[in-house]
């Protein structure tokens, strides 16, 4: 074993350092202070000055009230989160304005427009991401990149993204300290681009070794991460140790049953190896990733951890000698959360569970995912239900939260969620009507048990933004919206002006590539033989060629408009 003292590391002495030195600056800011800058990295410092904000902190969940008489515009929220989503709501409505992924169109008017409105949100979590996400769009982001991010996140209501950070650097340590070699270690890690499939255990070593340096680079661009989001009041979901090690652990711990996992089509050396549940090991690597990670970034609250994403569970064919090993995996990953963190609560995606395929519901049902998490407290396990536009129009079943399936998740919180993006694909997909009345449906239901949340799980983001805005409205929504009256306003605030044409456009396009759900749709070229359908699956035709022809001819009248140019 390897001494502590080894892994001080210089960088986490500096940020320590710059924390004290800068202290008293800080010392007097407030949540509001937090949507203010929010609010002057977006829209500028002036613009940002006609807001005054007022937080009145209490246990409710997030609510704002707008105040705006031709004068000034007064925000009063219970977060900073809630604060600049009021701005927002008064930007979209009041001034018809758009913050963007590919851009902003900003427009306050004078004098200012009169506006007042109170509204809540029927959620206590407002989640956002997918683990593939950090795969798809984030893996090369700079902080730059990343404060833009967390800008957009507040504005738009989120309070809950899915951030696993510096995951790679805190395990690096972990195995250091057990004694692998970096051989070892640097066999075990994949590319960047790979890191969600290595952290569910889908896949080891593609794409990689990583650069020593990367590690604290991965360090020093978490920390802002974190800082930023507790200026925010963010509630983060972090990385948990789910039991996927390196197959060299065998070394180290010769009595150590480890089972080697496989996934899609991956293959020797790729595979990746878990901990069966149980032994001690288990548990003695989670408390040290747990206190790694506590030491670098502080307490955390929602650890996430998942054993057996898209992949054959390693248990007994019989149904019911496999439920007493269900039992230990889950208590193998509660018991090392607990032991660091008594208060912290295990965050479980529902996606393993998903679908009519030999490793979803052919396996999963209410026994056997009763067994799973038989051993943790029900206010200590969070799931993420993430892709009920996946069960409505793709698999055509029911909801996993209907009685007939996981019955509300079994008396534990859930939060519901879509995946309107699969594998970061770019072609224009989903069904509009849905996102703008299925989550009201699910907060309705008579059975819906501990709907807690609500969020955006897409796989890939910076497209199809329609759908996303949409989305980001209905966290304040109890009823449906109205798509009728709402795309004639998204226009309006995207474009500047909603001409009849552009209506038309988008109703075509509602009629059309919006009313359809394609798995991974793909356009003609990217349809390989023998692995893909020789089909491509983008939408084309009818209603979608007219839309784009209305779309264009709307040139004359929109072309100075940056983002109908971007659209």
């Amino acid at each position: 074993m390897c001494s502590v003292k080894r892994f001080i590391r210089p960088f986490s002495v500096f940020i320590l350092i710059l924390s004290v030195l800068f202290l008293p600056l800080n010392l007097f800011a407030d949540g509001s202070d937090a949507a203010r800058d929010v609010l002057a990295r977006v829209i500028g410092d002036r613009n940002a000055a006609l807001f005054d904000f007022n937080l009145i902190e209490d246990d409710a969940n997030d609510w704002f009230e707008i105040s705006a008489d031709g004068k000034g515009i007064r925000i009063t929220g219970n977060s900073p989160v809630a604060l600049t989503s009021g701005a927002y709501r008064y930007l979209r409505k009041a001034c018809s304005s758009m913050v963007s992924w590919s851009g902003d169109r900003i427009s306050i008017p004078e004098p200012l427009p009169v506006w007042s409105e109170k509204v809540s949100t029927p959620y206590q979590h407002k989640y956002y991401f997918n683990v593939v996400t950090h795969g798809y769009s984030t893996a090369f982001w700079d902080w730059q990149r990343w404060e833009r991010e967390f800008d957009w996140m507040a504005l738009h209501g989120i309070d809950m993204p899915l951030m696993p950070g510096a995951h790679e650097a805190i395990l690096k340590r972990v195995w250091e300290k057990l004694g692998l070699t970096d051989q070892e270690i640097n066999s075990y890690f994949s590319g960047p681009a790979h890191f969600p499939w290595n952290r569910m255990g889908n896949l080891i070593g593609w794409d990689g070794p990583l650069p020593e340096a990367y590690f604290e680079k991965q360090l020093a661009l978490a920390h802002r991460q974190h800082e930023r989001m507790r200026e925010l009041g963010m509630k983060p979901i972090v990385p948990a140790f789910a039991g996927f090690v390196p197959p060299a652990i065998q070394r180290l711990f010769p009595d150590a049953k480890i089972r080697e996992l496989h996934w899609d089509t991956c293959e020797e050396p790729y595979n990746a190896f878990i901990l069966l549940p149980g032994q001690k090991v288990f548990e003695e690597i989670g408390v040290l990733y747990l206190k790694e990670w506590e030491a670098e970034f502080g307490r955390g609250k929602y650890y996430l951890a998942d054993n057996f994403n898209e992949m054959k569970v390693p248990v007994p064919a019989n149904e019911e000698e496999s439920l007493p090993v269900l039992a230990g995996f889950g208590e193998s990953v509660y018991s090392a959360i607990r032991e660091v963190n008594p208060d912290a609560v295990w965050v479980m995606q529902s996606w393993a569970f998903h679908g009519n395929y030999q490793f979803g519901r052919l396996f999963w049902n209410k026994k056997t995912l009763g067994a799973l998490i038989s051993k943790v407290p029900k206010e200590k396990l969070l799931f993420l239900d993430l892709a009920n536009d996946y069960n409505r129009h793709w698999w055509k079943e029911p909801h996993m939260w209907e009685e007939d399936f996981f019955d509300g998740f079994l008396g534990y919180p859930w939060i519901y969620s879509n995946i309107p993006n699969m594998g970061g694909k770019t072609a224009w997909t989903g069904y509009i009507d849905f996102y703008a009345s299925g989550s009201v449906d699910a907060l309705h239901y008579p059975r819906k048990g501990n709907l807690a949340g609500y969020g955006m799980a897409m796989e890939g983001i910076e497209n199809n933004e329609m759908l996303y805005e949409l989305l980001a409205d209905m966290i304040w929504q109890r009823e449906n919206i109205d798509l009728d009256i709402w795309l004639k306003e998204y226009a309006q605030c995207r474009y500047g002006s909603c001409p009849p044409e552009m209506l038309e456009a988008l109703q075509m396009l509602r009629r059309s590539v919006y009313s359809s759900f394609t798995d991974h749709p793909r356009y003609g070229y990217q349809v390989r033989k023998h692995h893909f359908s020789s089909r491509k699956t983008a939408y084309e035709g009818g209603d979608f060629t007219r839309a784009v022809e209305a779309f264009a001819g709307c040139a004359e009248k929109l072309g100075d408009s940056e983002l109908y140019q971007a659209d």
